[in-house]
């Protein structure tokens, strides 16, 4: 069993390949799965037979693992978002004659950019003098 990636999320579109993130909502249910597995284990070494679980930590497991889920709605659904996005950029390329892929595209260059405000000089400390 590979247990690569274990706690981390895969790259996003945007992220150069095998540059994971780690996963708090992983880490959590992995922790939580594994306390409440050992402290089970451990009771029922100790009392010679199964026990019933409380409702509590069956809560408390149940709100570890929604959280997983939620995340992962959330993450994938921002992954989606991102290759549609990414889409859209493509067709507008294709439809300008630039068939280039977007992420391989060059940037703009300098000659092209709008031109930049002339910043104003710092106010002198010396207020002007009242007219007469």
């Amino acid at each position: 069993m590979a247990l690569k990636g274990l706690l981390s999320e895969p790259p996003g579109p945007n992220d150069p390949p095998g540059d994971s993130k780690a996963s708090l909502s992983r880490f959590q249910f992995l922790i939580f799965t594994f306390v409440i597995a050992g402290l089970y284990l451990l009771l029922c070494i100790e009392a010679g037979t199964l026990i019933d679980i409380p409702g509590n930590v069956l809560a408390l497991l149940g709100i570890s693992g929604g959280t997983y889920v939620v995340a992962k709605t959330v993450g994938s659904s921002e992954r989606k978002q991102q290759m549609e996005e990414k889409g859209k950029v493509d067709e507008r390329a294709a439809a300008s004659g630039n068939f280039a892929p977007a992420a391989a595209s060059a940037p703009a260059p300098a000659a092209t950019a709008a031109p930049q405000r002339q910043r104003r000089p710092p106010p002198t400390s010396t207020p002007p003098a009242p007219a007469v």
